[in-house]
C-alpha cells in the first residue's frame, strides 16, 4: 500500500513539473514572438507604431494633470522616491509636492502647485500607514477633494 501511495505520489510530482516545463517553453516562444520586439529594434528617428496603431510606449504626453503615486500597506515616503527620481531623471515628469494625510483626515502638502507643470507628480502619504482599507478609501477622497 505504501508503495502504491509513493508511486502514485511521484507520477504526480513529476506530471506537474513537466507541465510547468511546457509552459515555460510557451511563455519564452510568445515573449519572443511579441510584435513589440519589432518597436524596440526599430532605429528610426520618428516615433513607432505597431500594426494596432499605438504610438511608442516610451513616448511622453505632455499634460498638466498630476499623476498621485499612493503607497499600499505599510508604505512611506521612501516608497515611491526611487521612481520619481527616475521619472525626474528621464524628464517624464516633476514631483512638485507630496500631500500628508493624518488619521482624522486632515490633508498638509510639502512643495509647490503649479498649474503649469508639464506631467506633474504628486506623492501621497498617510500618517497612519497600517491603517484598514476602508480608511485610507476616505482619506484619498479627502486628498482628491484638497488637491481640486
Amino acid at each position: 500500500m505504501k508503495k502504491m501511495f509513493f508511486f502514485s505520489f511521484l507520477f504526480l510530482v513529476l506530471s506537474l513539473v513537466s507541465v510547468g516545463c511546457g509552459n515555460e517553453k510557451t511563455a519564452r516562444t510568445v515573449k519572443e514572438s511579441d510584435p513589440t520586439s519589432e518597436l524596440k529594434s526599430n532605429s528610426s528617428s520618428e516615433p513607432s507604431t505597431s500594426s494596432s496603431g499605438v504610438t511608442d510606449p516610451l513616448t511622453t504626453n505632455q499634460t498638466a494633470i498630476p499623476t498621485l503615486f499612493i503607497h499600499g500597506y505599510g508604505g512611506t515616503e521612501g516608497s515611491f522616491s526611487g521612481m520619481l527620481s527616475r521619472f525626474e531623471t528621464n524628464g517624464w515628469g516633476k514631483k512638485i509636492l507630496t500631500v500628508t494625510v493624518q488619521p482624522n483626515g486632515s490633508v498638509s502638502d510639502t512643495g509647490t502647485w503649479d498649474d503649469q507643470s508639464t506631467n506633474p507628480l504628486v506623492q501621497v502619504l498617510f500618517a497612519d500607514n497600517k491603517n484598514n482599507e476602508w480608511n485610507q478609501a476616505d482619506w484619498i477622497k479627502a486628498t482628491l477633494v484638497y488637491l481640486k
